[in-house]
């Protein structure tokens, strides 16, 4: 049931957006409204389901700088062009992140 409620606040608030853009766009002239998809943003959780992965993976590729994602609040997300980018170049198959190099890169954030 909870994830039921996630998946409808996640849809209201994707037309939400895309409404109130529309509507910004009329009121500023001489403007025109952003494609949806350039302001499309996804959840690592929604990208690990399109592509069939586990969200770890799609954290990795982000951690590893292959898929460039933006902080909201607390939570990661991806614009759509973003993940359509990465796609084209590297494919879903992520680097390997050795261990030795993970714990340096964790040893530079303290």
């Amino acid at each position: 049931m909870a994830s039921l409620d996630l998946a409808l606040r996640g849809l209201l608030r994707e037309v939400v957006r895309e409404v109130v853009h529309e509507e910004l766009a009329e009121l500023r002239p001489g403007t025109k409204a952003p494609p949806p998809d350039a302001v499309d943003l996804l959840s690592v959780s929604q990208i690990a389901q399109m592509l069939g992965v586990h969200e770890r993976t799609v954290r990795a590729w982000i951690q590893a700088g292959d898929l460039r994602a933006h902080r909201a609040g607390r939570q990661l997300r991806v614009y759509r062009r973003d993940l359509e980018s990465f796609l084209e170049h590297d494919g879903t198959a992520p680097r390997r992140i050795d261990q030795e190099s993970q714990l340096e890169r964790i040893l530079r954030t303290i």
